[in-house]
């Protein structure tokens, strides 16, 4: 379970973040996507980066005990 709180977990999920947000900018930009859509791959992304964040929280927590 440990690699649940590891480093690469907590920057693969920041960078799946950053892809879909880039990935909603396009998709926006192209204008044949529905609105919906796109609010869903942005509410993902925010998920991502969050869960990103909570990552590096706990980890941090787990290294000063």
């Amino acid at each position: 379970m440990d690699w649940l709180w590891s480093r690469e977990t907590m920057i693969a999920l920041a960078v799946i973040g950053g892809l879909l947000s880039v990935l909603q900018v396009v998709l926006q930009k192209k204008g044949r996507t529905s609105p919906q859509l796109l609010k869903r791959l942005n509410t993902a992304a925010y998920g991502f980066m969050l869960a990103s964040m909570v990552v590096l929280i706990v980890a941090g927590f787990r290294a000063s005990a």
